[in-house]
């Protein structure tokens, strides 16, 4: 009853971003690693108390995000949001892990969800193209492409 309850009042909204599709984890969710680079480009990101330190593959510089049960707050519209990123151990030889990013909200705010993750895509893309290193390609004279350095 208690339950029933809660829930009938409850006012606000948790979303969880999974880090990989599927039961087994086999597919990468791009919400995921979009959220991961949006929140390492927050100033917001500076007041947290704790941060997992990252670089991804092709970048060039080291990024931050929250750590596990870290919760990172900013207003998108006038709307609050809060960011808590969750790590759980699965297996009984502590190998496996099962990641995610849990984003709350007011109910109130479901009509900005949509937009919000645009925002997210959008600010993303720019940041990991502002990270990305140079790569540079020489040509041989032979018309061929190759290390040339």
């Amino acid at each position: 009853l208690l339950f029933l309850f809660q829930e009938r009042f409850n006012t606000n909204y948790e979303l969880e971003i999974p880090q990989f599709n599927g039961n087994y984890g086999a597919n990468s969710n791009e919400v995921y690693e979009e959220v991961e680079l949006y929140l390492a480009s927050l100033d917001a990101i500076k007041g947290a108390r704790r941060l997992t330190v990252f670089r991804r593959e092709e970048s060039r510089s080291v990024n931050f995000c929250p750590a596990h049960d870290e919760v990172i707050q900013e207003c998108f519209k006038g709307a609050t949001m809060s960011w808590s990123h969750h790590v759980q151990i699965v297996g009984t030889d502590n190998r496996v892990d099962r990641r995610w990013f849990s984003l709350e909200t007011a109910r109130s705010n479901e009509r900005l969800l949509s937009a919000y993750f645009d925002h997210i895509a959008k600010a993303a893309a720019e940041f990991k193209k502002e990270s990305r290193g140079i790569t540079i390609y020489t040509n041989n004279g032979d018309g061929r492409y190759g290390d040339g350095w």
